[in-house]
């Protein structure tokens, strides 16, 4: 299935879904692993970074949006990478001042993500009647004080970052000459110099949602697997924490229910691992990562 895919050969490694119809951006992680040979075109895949991708291709949100050709490439002519880049500008003020709020709460060993359209390189045009928003997560050791204390501390800056987005959204000058085409990221120094919305209101421009490493891996690794199969992208990772549950992410699901049972309930399933992950002996991401079954088993022993 994997070589029937069409990659890109820009700085950044996407892939077309031909049953899908849309062009996705992989994550720098994954993308390590594709290669493209710029005479002829072929394309050599890292073994684990094969499965990487399947966990992409196999997305349920993916599936259910565009659920044929037909739907990807119609959807297509409203995405905009142009505002996308705005976006990411956004994001990473956003970034800054999370980081900030971690290190105030004294908690510096912490993973930001962003997945969902704005990660895919999906964004739709910033005058699309269903606009996209900036979906942040951030993964580390918080107690609900202290994950309450940095969702309070970031508050002024993403009610910021959404009203600014907002009247871009509103602008209907589609000149060059469009102010929401040049403003850059400093524009606005103070809450004094753009509308800012009721403090009551949602901020639904900026989502960002706080969670623990092991929240990420319960259930069978379920929240990991969303943000797999959303392109997930770090931000900021100092200590390679998303490096880690994402390779966990994806050996796990390389494992059958039975096989999941058996690591569950103590059984030894040594012989069976070693013939999951025998086509993986040649891969650079898996040899790099020589604890990552070991991570996994212990997993699924502490969630059963």
């Amino acid at each position: 299935m994997i070589g029937t895919l069409e990659f890109s050969r820009g700085p950044s490694r996407s892939l077309y879904l031909p049953e899908r119809g849309v062009l996705v951006e992989l994550p720098s992680t994954c993308a390590q692993g594709v290669a493209v040979c710029p005479k002829t075109g072929n394309v050599t895949v890292d073994p684990m970074d094969r499965a990487h991708l399947k966990a992409i291709m196999d997305d349920a949100i993916l599936a259910k949006r565009y659920p044929s050709t037909e739907h990807g490439e119609k959807f297509m002519d409203r995405v905009s990478p142009q505002w996308r880049n705005r976006l990411l500008e956004k994001a990473g003020v956003v970034t800054e001042a999370i980081i900030k709020a971690c290190f105030l709460v004294d908690k510096k060993q912490v993973v930001i993500l962003l997945y969902g359209s704005l990660a895919k390189n999906l964004a739709k045009k910033r005058t699309d009647e269903d606009p996209s928003n900036i979906d942040i997560a951030v993964i580390g050791g918080f107690d609900w004080s202290e994950k309450m204390q940095v969702l309070g501390l970031i508050r002024p800056v993403r009610e910021l970052v959404t009203a600014q987005v907002k009247n871009c959204e509103q602008c209907r000058d589609g000149t060059s000459g469009c102010p929401c085409q040049s403003w850059p990221s400093y524009k606005y120094q103070s809450q004094n110099e753009i509308n800012i919305p009721n403090e009551n209101l949602p901020i639904d421009r900026v989502n960002v949602i706080i969670q623990t490493p092991e929240i990420v891996r319960q259930q069978g690794y379920g929240v990991a697997r969303n943000y797999v199969a959303s392109c997930a992208k770090v931000l900021y990772d100092p200590e390679d924490l998303w490096k880690k549950i994402e390779n966990e992410t994806i050996a796990y699901v390389q494992l059958s229910p039975s096989i999941r049972r058996g690591i569950r309930t103590g059984r030894n399933v040594q012989v069976v691992l070693e013939d999951t992950y025998s086509s993986w002996r040649d891969s650079t991401r898996f040899q790099a990562d020589s604890g990552v079954i070991d991570r996994v088993e212990n997993s699924l022993r502490q969630n059963p």
